[in-house]
């Protein structure tokens, strides 16, 4: 309520996230998978219009696992990923790309590390909070 906001000012946000990804071996060693996400939200400030924002992401990579006929690169995957974020409201896109390099430790666990070179995340259920994800990472990975 107003009386609770330090200047007066509420602000009412309703977000809707809808997303896909799919996976595909194209070859023994090479795997694309495909992100699709939108984002629509709907802010209401007090005293102010009704202001819609969409937000829209894409992101392509593709997978290549190492193989060799001593078997030692065999549990070892490169991944190069390419991301397109656009925003309706401000009619702009930022695009960038991610670089990882995964190890399978078992059947069930993949542990990975590697540089995202965009300062978005992939997940737009926290964007607009923070565009500081830029930097190296690790991820692990669990698989049943």
């Amino acid at each position: 309520t107003p009386s609770q906001s330090p200047n007066g000012i509420t602000t009412d946000i309703q977000a809707i996230v809808v997303a896909v990804e799919g996976a595909m071996d194209v070859m023994k060693q090479l795997q694309i998978v495909e992100k699709l996400a939108y984002r629509k939200n709907i802010e209401n400030v007090s005293n102010m219009d009704e202001l819609d924002k969409d937000v829209s992401l894409v992101a392509l990579r593709f997978n290549y696992r190492l193989m060799s006929e001593s078997k030692i690169l065999d549990k070892w995957t490169l991944g190069l990923e390419y991301r397109m974020l656009s925003v309706s409201i401000a009619e702009d896109q930022k695009t960038g790309m991610v670089f990882e390099v995964d190890r399978e430790v078992n059947d069930n666990l993949i542990f990975g590390f590697g540089y995202n070179l965009v300062d978005f995340s992939d997940d737009l259920t926290t964007l607009g909070r923070d565009y500081k994800v830029k930097g190296a990472f690790i991820r692990l990975t669990a698989k049943y």
